[in-house]
């Protein structure tokens, strides 16, 4: 299967934690009716480490390694001149 996301609506939403705009950027999708959120956390490497840009998601990264069975480094795309790690988890009811 192949999904194709407009990542252009990504909005910054970095300031509603206290951290820079672009470290966190959120869209709302839709899949077969069903609602999600779409996440982009911020991220750069050290020394084949990944850490968040924001020490704010850094305990986000380390949650996806136990509910993703992966590791870090993940996976990322670049927008914008940054690395970012995507996430989509279901929307409240």
């Amino acid at each position: 299967m192949t999904v194709t996301l407009d990542l252009d609506a990504l909005e910054p939403r970095g300031r509603d934690v206290d951290a820079a705009p672009e470290s966190w950027l959120h869209a709302s999708v839709s899949i077969d009716g069903v609602a999600f959120n779409l996440d982009a956390i911020a991220v750069h490497s050290h020394r084949g480490f990944q850490y968040a840009e924001a020490a704010e998601f850094e305990d986000a990264l380390d949650s996806l390694v136990i509910i993703s069975s992966s590791d870090k480094p993940f996976v990322t795309i670049r927008l914008k001149g940054r690395d970012y790690v995507l996430l989509l988890t279901p929307s409240s009811i």
